[in-house]
């Protein structure tokens, strides 16, 4: 049976922060980041951000983040609720409740706080993001 689990997903529209790693890629083209926004952002992120951003292919983050700034049409939060199959949405509990978390129950839509993480869910908590998943793939 298929399933869908989303783990901290932008969901929803676009939000400005200035300050956020994903605003300041988006603010270069992909030639700039590779070539210098790369460093900067690396930079302004912090040893734990810059950590995980290591791990990641440099063109796929410039690429994410420019994604996310563009939207989807439509919105993830649209399609995720049209889907038909089985759907969770895990988020870090410590961000308080998910946006929107009403209308996704309301549309069959599992929703579970991974409880001792923040962003990075699969790197703070491995066990919680580990069963959490387990129990997701089991409905």
């Amino acid at each position: 049976m298929e399933r869908l689990v989303l783990v901290d997903s932008h969901l929803d529209r676009y939000t400005y922060d200035p300050a956020s790693a994903s605003c300041m890629m988006a603010g270069y083209s992909e030639e700039e980041f590779l070539a210098e926004g790369w460093e900067h952002v690396l930079d302004l992120a912090g040893p734990h951000w810059a950590a995980t951003m290591r791990l990641a292919g440099r063109h796929a983050l410039h690429r994410s983040a420019v994604d996310m700034r563009d939207d989807t049409r439509p919105l993830m939060r649209e399609t995720l609720l049209g889907l038909r199959i089985p759907r969770t949405v895990l988020y870090a509990a410590a961000n308080g409740p998910l946006p929107g978390e009403t209308e996704l129950a309301a549309g069959g839509v599992r929703i579970v706080p991974v409880p001792d993480c923040g962003h990075n869910i699969m790197i703070d908590n491995v066990g919680g993001f580990a069963e959490a998943v387990a129990a997701a793939l089991a409905r």
